[in-house]
């Protein structure tokens, strides 16, 4: 049995103008700090390509810029924030640190590639006692969080999550 909630989404986002944050502004700064800890707290652990979109929203832009990025990874650094790394992408905890993940997190619009390793290594670890072989296992796992295709970047993060379970 996978313990299971529904993804909870941040909805305490402020509106930034990115022009502001560029030109060093104390509040939109102080907004922006607020937005990191919101989210994070909220969502985590959350990839950061995730909370770019989170920002995204915030900032009402489709892309961050490297300049944007920079200046909310500085900012990620000056809170506190806990980075840890998994194979696609940089993972974010609040400033207490990273802690067990004991729940598999639906309901979301995350890929599959948003779903952090510590997530994924429950569900593979369920699936993997249930399943015949490989490719009935990966299809398993898609299917858990409402994908269809195995594709190559797929097929490698779950060769990756079954090394670091080995």
């Amino acid at each position: 049995m996978i313990n299971q909630r529904n993804y909870l989404r941040c909805d305490e986002i402020k509106n930034i103008k990115l022009e502001q944050i560029y030109s060093n502004n104390d509040i939109a700064i102080k907004d922006l700090d607020y937005n990191l800890e919101a989210i994070i707290s909220t969502e985590a652990p959350i990839c950061l390509d995730l909370l770019k979109e989170r920002l995204r929203e915030a900032f009402n832009i489709g892309k961050i810029s490297q300049k944007a990025l920079d200046i909310i990874m500085l900012r990620i650094k000056k809170l506190g924030i806990v980075i840890t790394k998994d194979l696609f992408d940089i993972v974010l905890w609040p400033s207490e640190g990273a802690y067990p993940v004991k729940f598999v997190r639906l309901n979301s619009d995350r890929t599959i590639y948003q779903v952090p390793e510590v997530e994924m290594k429950l569900v593979y670890n369920h699936f993997k006692e249930i399943s015949k072989d490989e490719e009935e296992l990966y299809h398993k796992i898609l299917n858990f969080f409402g994908f269809q295709t195995l594709t190559k970047k797929a097929l490698e993060y779950f060769n990756h999550v079954k090394y670091i379970n080995a």
